[in-house]
């Protein structure tokens, strides 16, 4: 008996060791990174990281389009809700405007990138000689983005509050908010042997993948604080650290949102003097989304963000209104839709209808400017 057990443990390590044998070489010949650091000698006019040209999906500038453009009647600028994480590159809402109004629509968006960089990659886009520029601002996450982008930023101008950035400067000195944010990202608490496991071990980073997108009870039931389950009308899962982003009373979220005013601010004045159309796209979260279609038993969760995001989502669709900037607030259409427009997984990125629902209104608006 003790000789066939340890045989039979012998032959699961075994295939365990091909397992990962294998996931190894398969990474190795296929993983590669969206997004690279850009060149030092385009640093100068460009922003800290660039998509790569390599990555499949990419063309040769390192954008998600099926070819690489030197004209493009639209350019839409954002980050991974433009990008279009979660869907496929032809499910994306520029692609799907594109086929909508039959004009060329270039997408130059990435994850990671917030109002800084789109006003640093508007040069590019004005190259292709657009007649319109889309700009996607995602509530969850551009603020804090924004604060984040210039508070490294040595050229950046000073904010209009003295009191305020000293507050925020303390906070981020004592608290960075990236930390946060990637603390209330994770499914639980790490460790240097974890974080040692999940970055060389491709069988473990396949289970991690494997239970968050098909085993959403369990995620709920082992990180208790960190993931949210509602049901009602929708259903999904979402992740406590969004509240972070929409915190009316961090100094950093005030400031971000000022900051984010100035770059969409000189996008404007770019555009206008460049006699090309702007639209700011504004993309909600997906708690904002889902709150009318929950139980109120799980609307607590949400409110918390949704409540935070309904002031600050005001004050920059008032401000940028003020600065005679066309608007388009996507809170209702992606509300007010039967199927839902948001998976039930974590992911908190549109699904295809979220997309399909964006790109219906952008392109109403293109085909009525242009």
């Amino acid at each position: 008996m003790l000789r066939t057990i340890r045989t039979q443990a012998l032959l699961a390590i075994a295939t365990l060791a091909l397992c990962e044998l294998l996931l190894q070489m398969i990474a190795a010949t296929t993983l590669r990174s969206w997004i690279e650091p850009t060149p030092p000698w385009l640093r100068d006019a460009a922003v800290e990281k660039r998509g790569n040209p390599t990555y499949p999906g990419h063309d040769a500038r390192g954008y998600r389009n099926e070819r690489t453009l030197q004209r493009a009647d639209v350019v839409a600028i954002g980050d991974s809700f433009t990008y279009g994480v979660g869907v496929e590159r032809q499910e994306a809402w520029p692609v799907l405007v594109s086929r909508l109004v039959r004009r060329d629509v270039y997408s130059m968006a990435h994850g990671g990138y917030g109002p800084w960089h789109y006003e640093r990659l508007l040069g590019e886009a004005l190259s292709l000689r657009p007649r319109a520029v889309i700009v996607g601002v995602y509530m969850g996450n551009d603020l804090f983005d924004s604060y984040w982008a210039y508070a490294r930023d040595p050229t950046a101008p000073p904010a209009k509050d003295v009191a305020l950035a000293a507050r925020a400067d303390a906070l981020e000195r004592a608290v960075p908010i990236m930390d946060q944010i990637v603390v209330g990202h994770r499914l639980a608490d790490r460790t240097v042997l974890r974080d040692w496991v999940a970055g060389h071990v491709q069988l473990y980073r396949l289970a991690h993948r494997l239970r968050e997108k098909f085993g959403p009870e369990r995620a709920v039931a082992a990180n208790p604080g960190r993931v949210t389950e509602v049901r009602g009308e929708w259903r999904g899962l979402f992740r406590s650290y969004r509240r972070i982003a929409v915190d009316l009373a961090d100094p950093r979220i005030e400031l971000g949102l000022e900051r984010a005013v100035l770059s969409l601010n000189a996008i404007a004045v770019r555009c206008r003097q460049a006699q090309v159309a702007l639209l700011i796209v504004i993309l909600p979260t997906k708690e904002s989304v889902f709150l009318p279609h929950v139980s109120d038993a799980a609307a607590p969760q949400l409110r918390a963000v949704a409540d935070g995001e309904a002031v600050l989502r005001g004050r920059l669709i008032q401000q940028l209104r003020d600065a005679r900037v066309d608007i388009l607030d996507m809170l209702p259409p992606l509300r007010d839709v039967s199927e839902q427009s948001y998976p039930d997984t974590l992911d908190g990125h549109p699904n295809p209808t979220g997309h399909r629902i964006i790109a219906e209104r952008v392109a109403a608006w293109v085909s009525k400017r242009l």
